[in-house]
């Protein structure tokens, strides 16, 4: 674990970068996909945005993850065919970098980052390419 200073442009910076967060998301689908199917199940899905998000599972509100987790599910899976794929996966993630940009705003925070999470991998981005 790192602890890392984000904002809102840290995050923007390497969603507006299309062929980095693109790369991005195709590895970490490809990390998630273990079966390699192209398709990802809820338990994939669920287990996957634990660890690209940070999240922590804290055992007192792991009904309320859960329920999350099944609203944004039947959210991004368009075609209800009870599987995210890549399509979906993309387009989930880039909702969900963004909804964490417009949430961190402007000001730095300094925050403790798993090393494969999407935030660090936003972080990582800003000290290579610097802001765009």
């Amino acid at each position: 674990m790192s602890v890392a200073m984000v904002n809102s442009s840290t995050v923007m910076g390497f969603i507006q970068d299309t062929k980095n967060f693109n790369n991005c998301i195709n590895e970490c689908f490809e990390m998630l996909d273990i079966d390699g199917n192209g398709m990802l199940s809820r338990e994939l899905l669920y287990g996957g945005l634990q660890k690209l998000l940070s999240l922590e599972n804290n055992t007192n509100q792991e009904e309320e993850i859960n329920n999350l987790y099944e609203v944004i599910f039947k959210r991004f899976d368009k075609d209800e065919k009870g599987f995210i794929d890549r399509m979906e996966f993309e387009s989930l993630i880039r909702e969900l970098m963004l909804a964490m940009a417009r949430g961190i705003g402007d000001l730095p925070v300094l925050v403790a980052l798993e090393e494969h999470s999407l935030l660090m991998k936003a972080v990582q981005h800003e000290d290579t390419y610097g802001r765009l």
